[in-house]
């Protein structure tokens, strides 16, 4: 089967436009239209999410990374080790890069939100620890959601084959852009690329992160083309070829020359078949 070309469906600017808008989201977020809490507050918001009728980690999470203050002072006010600060200061801004990057652009299924604003501090400390330690905060964070998509996708032997047969490209597709030209969720198709190294299809899959999205490619496995067939299909073709190049210009055939370029295609098209 051909591959289906995706070049006149992809829009490059509209991608390019979306991560622009994920980067200002970020960056609005990072310069914070927050203030910074006064001791008082923080210590009267500490007590409301800690001493209710069941303490809100998650809230807590989210105070301390949106509180303004240093990691050494909140370990000072909470006489808490700076790793624990560390670990539940990065675990706020995650949930929080969740609620006003994620949820807001629909970068995810409600199904995969819903697990995620559940996790806990030590799971998703698990899955971060996984991610690229080059790449910056949010987009590890990007990562950790990739992750928890793979965890809860379910793999689909159709679905492979239209992967397959529109996306086996070698060329990078966002994530997001492939879910939805296929009308299936993010989490199926994440599940579904870990099939697709395997017979019958024996590809490789190549993931990237462009920005806060991650990106697959799709190489076909590598057809082997026995010797004597090279010999049998192209030695005539190339004996022409030598033969053109031993003449001048005044006697050189640029009809067979282009005759045998035609031919050389043809037969490397039905190889890649």
């Amino acid at each position: 089967m051909a591959v289906t070309s995706l070049a006149e469906h992809r829009n490059p600017s509209e991608d390019a436009n979306r991560d622009a808008e994920w980067r200002r989201v970020v960056q609005d977020r990072r310069m914070g239209h927050n203030r910074r809490l006064s001791a008082t507050e923080l210590d009267q918001r500490l007590n409301q999410l800690r001493f209710g009728a069941k303490p809100d980690v998650r809230g807590i999470a989210r105070l301390l990374a949106e509180s303004e203050w240093t990691q050494e002072e909140l370990a000072a006010r909470l006489k808490k080790s700076q790793p624990w600060i560390t670990c539940q200061v990065r675990f706020g801004e995650f949930l929080n890069f969740i609620t006003n990057v994620i949820i807001p652009q629909k970068q995810a299924s409600e199904e995969i939100i819903t697990n995620v604003i559940k996790i806990s501090e030590g799971r998703f400390r698990t899955l971060y620890n996984q991610t690229d330690k080059d790449e910056s905060g949010e987009a590890r964070f990007a990562e950790v959601l990739h992750l928890l998509e793979e965890e809860q996708g379910k793999p689909s032997r159709a679905l492979a084959d239209r992967l397959m047969a529109r996306f086996a490209d070698s060329k990078w597709h966002a994530l997001d852009s492939i879910a939805t030209r296929l009308d299936v969720s993010q989490a199926d198709i994440t599940a579904t690329l870990k099939l697709l190294p395997k017979p019958p299809y024996d590809a490789k899959v190549e993931t990237k992160q462009v920005g806060l999205r991650p990106h697959h490619r799709i190489f076909r496995a590598d057809r082997t083309i026995r010797y004597s067939e090279l010999i049998e299909k192209l030695g005539p073709v190339i004996e022409e070829l030598i033969d053109q190049g031993k003449r001048n210009m005044a006697t050189m055939d640029v009809g067979t020359v282009a005759h045998c370029a035609a031919i050389l295609k043809r037969q490397f098209d039905d190889w890649g078949q």
